[in-house]
């Protein structure tokens, strides 16, 4: 209990960091993957700094939905930073109903980039 009290705390300063390097990511020259690789990567940072209040939950339920919120979250960040000449393919994405998953908007992504090289 000792040892997780002194080192198992998140640092704030850190969270904010990568919220905010998060925030500045845009696919720029990137291909899709590439920028894919980096939202990722700092996707994954922030959560192993983070901790949800439900992470003792049994019930399932909760848990479930705040993965289903965590997911969309990731998905707007990833079409929020694409270049704009996926303006299309990502106002297709958003009417989906229900909104795809990351990694189903990933390869439809991935296959329009393909697409514009031919």
């Amino acid at each position: 209990m000792e040892l997780e009290d002194r080192y198992g705390q998140p640092s704030e300063i850190r969270i904010y960091q990568v919220k905010k390097e998060l925030a500045s990511i845009s696919q720029g020259s990137m291909s899709i993957p590439e920028y894919y690789a980096k939202m990722k990567s700092v996707w994954n940072e922030l959560s192993t700094l983070t901790v949800h209040s439900d992470s003792h939950c049994t019930c399932g339920g909760g848990k479930k939905d705040i993965q289903k919120l965590e997911e969309n979250q990731r998905m707007y960040q990833f079409l929020m930073g694409l270049n704009e000449s996926y303006a299309n393919a990502r106002s297709n994405l958003l009417m989906m109903s229900p909104i795809p998953s990351i990694n189903r908007a990933y390869s439809l992504l991935v296959t329009d980039e393909r697409q514009m090289e031919i």
